[in-house]
């Protein structure tokens, strides 16, 4: 007598037929067209990589052959330094074969100014630019608060000064940081210990040394 089993099919105690196994080789065998085709999708990636592979090298092989057409390619000198911080060097064709020796005679330096003597007359002090520098207030009466009464020249640049502020608004040290802020190449500093002006560039070279052009003041009516 046969049976039958929870899902409602019959054993092959009942018919004698290996039903799971056969279904397992129908399953095994229809698989086989899935698996060859992932092997081949395999197989061309593969192919496609090496050809890749292939062009790059063949990209670099060509553009070797091309500079070898070149006569430089052929000259080309390697030249190295000691002190690569100090000196760089570049070897050309036509370079000489040998050591070059490099010997420096002089260094270039800043150009440092500083005022012959002491800046704040007797008496003066710090307060404003006219009570340092001695000006004294009955000499700028034909003056208004606005004419230019103070001007210097740096570098190209000019700066000015009015009435008010040298007598008011001024002192010193806002020249220092006028110029310091003027982005000139030129750095000033006072130093009230010793009562001096300070000009010093920020490049060097001979052409540095007229940075400087001079100052004007007027007075009276002068």
């Amino acid at each position: 007598m046969g049976t039958f089993s929870s899902i409602n099919r019959m054993t092959g105690l009942y018919s004698g037929f290996d039903v799971d196994g056969t279904v397992k080789k129908l399953m095994t065998a229809a698989r086989v067209k899935y698996d060859k085709m992932g092997q081949q999708k395999q197989s061309l990636t593969w192919k496609k990589e090496a050809y890749r592979e292939m062009n790059t090298a063949m990209a670099a092989m060509r553009d070797s052959a091309f500079k070898m057409k070149l006569q430089g390619s052929f000259m080309v000198k390697k030249a190295t330094s000691s002190n690569e911080d100090a000196v760089t060097v570049t070897g050309t064709p036509i370079a000489s074969d040998g050591n070059t020796k490099i010997r420096v005679e002089k260094l270039a330096t800043s150009v440092n100014e500083m005022s012959d003597k002491s800046v704040t007359v007797s008496g003066g002090s710090t307060s404003t630019l006219a009570s340092q520098f001695g000006i004294e207030a009955s000499s700028l009466n034909s003056y208004s608060d606005n004419d230019t009464v103070l001007a210097f020249n740096i570098n190209g640049h000019t700066f000015t000064y009015t009435k008010k502020d040298i007598t008011t608004d001024k002192n010193i040290y806002n020249i220092v940081s006028d110029i310091n802020n003027a982005n000139i190449g030129v750095k000033a500093n006072y130093d009230s210990s010793v009562d001096r002006f300070f000009l010093s560039t920020s490049t060097t070279g001979s052409n540095q040394k007229n940075f400087f052009e001079g100052y004007k003041y007027w007075k009276g009516n002068g």
